[in-house]
């Protein structure tokens, strides 16, 4: 459905807590990734989203735990426009 929405023609921002794990957003310190990341990745891939945090930001935190889950993702347009 995700892909179906982004395939109109259009600028995105895709963005929530996702709850996915991947070295894409969560850099080197990840360890296992998630079997749904797979869908995720593929849609942003082809509609050419591009992550909008910076790589390996934590937003996550409880105790000793670190943890990126809320995600963002910008099409071209919007991402040239980013501070």
């Amino acid at each position: 459905m995700l892909l179906e929405l982004l395939r109109a023609k259009g600028e995105y921002i895709l963005l929530g807590d996702f709850n996915l794990y991947h070295f894409f957003w969560g850099g080197i310190a990840v360890i296992s990734t998630d079997n749904m990341v797979d869908d995720l990745i593929y849609a942003i891939e082809t509609a050419s989203l591009s992550l909008a945090i910076e790589v390996g930001m934590k937003m996550w935190a409880k105790g000793m735990l670190r943890s990126i889950l809320d995600l963002v993702f910008t099409s071209l347009w919007i991402t040239n426009r980013l501070l």
